[in-house]
């Protein structure tokens, strides 16, 4: 009989030992929140094109994701991180980065400007004649630009203008400008 009570004992003290190992093994799941954003920083801070935006994830929740990014090489990615991208397209550009988990799925979007190279140009011309007093006419041959700030040091009658074509500018005296 002392055998059969031990035997008891021993039976049951094992399954205790195996029913808490199986509760305590099983791990209550949380529900992640899933968020989406990211950062961006424009390398050299030079938003004309070829521009290299590199980009950093702040998702946080998600298991898989979408990168767009409009006129980017690459134009798509499926990681977290992306790196840096170049745009090589001048205008509104849109990023948007799609994030999802098991749950849920959600997205972030942005525009950013880039502007083309830049190249200065113009030609002057008198109204009348090229004998002082003299007034004179610029005509913007620059490429790329979409605002200006013109200077005349020495004009009489205004010394800037942020006109794309600035006119009847004047000089009271001969010389160099």
């Amino acid at each position: 009989m002392h055998k059969r009570i031990n035997y008891f004992i021993e039976k049951n003290i094992l399954f205790l030992f195996l029913i808490s190992i199986i509760f305590s093994s099983c791990k209550k799941e949380e529900d992640v929140q899933l968020s989406v954003d990211f950062v961006y920083e424009v390398l050299d801070t030079n938003f004309t094109v070829p521009a290299h935006i590199l980009f950093t994830n702040q998702t946080q929740g998600a298991t898989y994701y979408k990168w767009t990014f409009e006129g980017g090489d690459p134009a798509t990615y499926d990681r977290r991180e992306p790196g840096a991208v170049t745009f090589n397209m001048t205008g509104t550009v849109k990023i948007k980065l799609e994030a999802w988990n098991e749950n849920e799925r959600k997205e972030k979007e942005v525009t950013i400007v880039l502007d083309s190279l830049v190249t200065a140009g113009f030609d002057a011309s008198a109204v009348i004649n090229d004998f002082a007093p003299v007034d004179y006419n610029f005509t913007n041959t620059s490429l790329g630009a979409s605002q200006f700030n013109w200077q005349f040091p020495g004009a009489i009658n205004t010394n800037s203008s942020t006109e794309k074509n600035p006119s009847n500018i004047r000089y009271s005296t001969a010389g160099l400008y």
